[in-house]
């Protein structure tokens, strides 16, 4: 029970250890309703489906699988049908001397999703490789990187691509991933060297977040973005501003160019007040999450017998007010909610635990 317990917290709190009918979502979500109600519904044969992200305008639902021989997978959300995502391999000039990862090893994590036009995508994945289940994250037992591939949809069916991939420091364990318009990568670290998940509960900061420059190898910590356990990352769509869920709550950095390097500075924190977060992303013009509910928790500490359902929230981007639409119950399938995707009437749940992605209609 501890060691689930443990798991539970480290993977809710900091790591996620995570053409239906067109409507205007933005009008569904103002008028959602806060309450329990709400069946869930199951697609079964992904490991660990810890996040979820949508090729805009298409059937398609690509998710992680963050475990051994898990992955990456392509979810078809008409028919329902999974299967794991194939790829083929032409690396950029700057990557050319790297391998492909080994399916069996790669533990897919945090993704994103950029369009680049022409019905052109760059997905980037947080890899853990090895056979191993991660159980350190604050000491990276084998290679931690970010995973780069092109989508191409020119047809009905998305053709993926690997392009090479961008290492992490020696001993960090990467955790969600961002990239900005210039090909510019953000990933957050939860735990730093010399922490301890017990640290989680304190008051210092155990991690941060890391930048590459486009055409660049190597990752560069920003100063002044260590948080307690930083996790799930997004940017604003004019580039300007990063958003990081930690335990902390929500924090918005402005970024800034400095004689051309990246800078960052706190605008300001936000807490969470009904729960946990995790993963982030943009919902029309608002951010949204999804994790576990701790109303029920004395002094709203995590704990494994009073987290019994979910939140689903969304986050001004200018203000950080956070307004939950939603309050949802576990199931005997389905629990350790690291992400919601929400895709016209219809929310896609990713969990840092199990073996299946969970879905529900949402008025």
């Amino acid at each position: 029970m501890k060691k689930i317990l443990l798991i539970l917290i480290l993977s809710i709190s900091i790591i996620g250890l995570s053409n239906e009918k067109k409507l205007n979502n933005k009008k569904v979500i103002k008028n959602a309703v806060n309450m329990n109600s709400g069946k869930l519904n199951y697609i079964e044969g992904i490991k660990n489906p810890e996040d979820l992200v949508h090729i805009p305008n298409t059937n398609w639902i690509i998710s992680s699988g963050m475990a051994p021989n898990s992955g990456l997978h392509l979810v078809n959300i008409k028919n329902k049908k999974v299967e794991k995502i194939e790829y083929n391999t032409n690396t950029l000039d700057i990557y050319s001397d790297m391998k492909e990862p080994v399916s069996e090893e790669l533990q897919a994590h945090g993704i994103s999703i950029r369009d680049i036009g022409n019905k052109q995508y760059k997905l980037y994945v947080v890899a853990h490789h090895g056979k191993d289940e991660i159980h350190d994250l604050a000491n990276a037992k084998g290679l931690e990187s970010i995973e780069i591939f092109n989508i191409n949809m020119k047809k009905e069916k998305p053709v993926f691509t690997w392009q090479g991939r961008v290492k992490l420091p020696e001993g960090l364990v990467g955790n969600a991933v961002v990239s900005d318009t210039k090909g510019g990568i953000y990933t957050t670290v939860a735990l730093h060297p010399g922490n301890t998940a017990m640290d989680f509960f304190g008051n210092k900061p155990t991690g941060a977040i890391y930048y590459l420059k486009e055409g660049e190898k190597e990752f560069k910590k920003l100063n002044g973005t260590e948080l307690i356990g930083n996790n799930g990352i997004e940017i604003s769509k004019d580039g300007k501003s990063l958003y990081v869920v930690s335990m902390d709550g929500i924090s918005k950095f402005e970024i800034l160019d400095i004689n051309g390097e990246k800078e960052v500075k706190l605008i300001k924190t936000q807490k969470i007040n009904v729960g946990l977060g995790d993963n982030i992303h943009w919902y029309k013009d608002e951010l949204i999450i999804s994790a576990s509910r701790l109303e029920n928790c004395p002094n709203n500490k995590p704990d494994f017998s009073c987290m019994k359902g979910y939140h689903v929230s969304t986050i001004n981007p200018e203000t950080l007010k956070i307004t939950t639409i939603l309050k949802g119950e576990n199931s005997d399938k389905f629990s350790g909610v690291s992400v919601v995707l929400p895709i016209g009437n219809t929310l896609w749940f990713g969990s840092f635990t199990g073996n299946v992605i969970a879905y529900r209609k949402f008025k």
